[in-house]
Parts: structure tokens; sequence; C-alpha cells
């Protein structure tokens, strides 16, 4: 899922709310960075196959473990010199009211533990350790080298193996307070900025780019 989608989904998911808070709950940070990590060994970026990852087939789960799927990747990409980026969304237990299965209560449990542990993260980087990205697949070592390497499953964990590279962030946020701000600075209604040109300015207030506000305004009007 390329940028520009993501975004338009992000952001027609926030609308529906009325400009209130969004239902995504978005991480984002680097699976495989660029320097050693506590196994002493690097990843050579231009090695790393994430084909898998990025397809429909890829998820997140929990500290390794196959059985908590806490999530699915939206977007996962490759940045020159800094390493695999991967965005993401954690699944939230009130979309499962009534799940059955206890693998499936345990992963959304621990789905609303992360997203609390990112959100205080957030809050306060300073006394809250970090939670990291780590690859799961298959890799071929070469005097300290991962020369080649599959990435087949994304874990989210508190024990990362790679901290200074693969930190996670919590993305989503409100969007009441962009709102706000936006009807003050511009001195118009909260149903103006529904029409025309004014939408699609608080759009690109949000960072949405002028594509992308165009693409969500014209599908909120045929609706």
């Amino acid at each position: 899922m390329n940028e520009d989608y993501f975004l338009h989904f992000e952001a027609t998911e926030a609308m529906e709310k009325a400009f209130g808070e969004t239902k995504l709950r978005m991480i984002g940070g680097y699976a495989v960075g660029t320097s050693r990590d506590f196994e002493d060994e690097r990843a050579v970026l231009s090695g790393v196959d994430f084909s898998y990852l990025k397809s429909a087939n890829g998820v997140i789960n929990w500290d390794h473990i196959d059985r908590l799927i806490i999530g699915k990747p939206v977007d996962v990409i490759m940045e020159p010199g800094k390493g695999l980026y991967v965005k993401g969304i954690l699944s939230k237990m009130s979309d499962y009211p009534d799940p059955k299965h206890p693998d499936t209560r345990e992963s959304l449990e621990r789905a609303e533990y992360a997203w609390d542990h990112l959100l205080r993260y957030r809050s306060n980087p300073s006394t809250v350790n970090p939670l990291s990205f780590s690859i799961q697949g298959k890799k071929m070592v070469h005097n300290g080298l991962i020369v080649k390497s599959i990435a087949t499953r994304v874990a989210l964990t508190d024990q990362a193996i790679n901290p200074n590279d693969c930190t996670v962030s919590a993305l989503a946020k409100s969007l009441r307070s962009n709102t706000i701000q936006f009807v003050e600075d511009n001195g118009c209604s909260i149903d103006e900025i529904k029409d025309g040109k004014t939408f699609i300015d608080f759009c690109k207030s949000l960072g949405l780019t002028a594509v992308v506000s165009l693409k969500l305004f014209q599908k909120i009007r045929s609706l």
C-alpha cells in the first residue's frame, strides 16, 4: 500500500469521526537498521527481501510469538542509508467485542498493552522504555554481515535486538486540536471545512498532500 493511499484511508476514517479521534492505531519504525545489533551483526540493506512482509500475508506479532498476531503492516519501504521502515495498524479490542479463541483474546490484550505503552512512551520518553520492531524470517550471515535476508513477519517487542535503530512510535494522533486551530486561524466554522477549497486547505494543514486532499474531497462528495 503506498503512502498516498494510506494517508487517504487514514484521513477518511478520521473524517467519518467528525474530526474527532481516528479509529486507526498507527505505529511506525525501522525493522532493519544500519548499525550492528546486540548479536554484533549488521544487515546489508540491498540484501533484504521484504516482498512477503509487504504482501497480504504480512503480520505484526508480539515478541516473536507467532500465535499472538497484534496488527498488520500497511506500508513497508526500504529507505536507502536508513533501513527498512514499517508502518502498521494495531488491532483494537473494541473491533472484536466477543472473541472466542483464547489466542485471539490474548492477542487483543497484547495489542492494547502495546498501544498503551507506546502512548506512555510518546508522552514521557525519559521514564518509559521504547518498544522496537524486529523482523522474522531467514538470513545468511558472513563475517558479521547479514548479506541476504527474507522478512516474513515483523515483531513488536520490548526486548529488541537493535533498539538504537528500530524504536517504534505511535503515529496516530487526534485531529480535534488540529481542527480547532484551523477554525481559529481561518475564521471559519466546522461546516465550512467540508466545503471545497476550505476542506482541501484543512487536509493540507494535517500534512496531507494536495493530491491526497483532492482525492479525499472527491470521495466524500461522492458518498
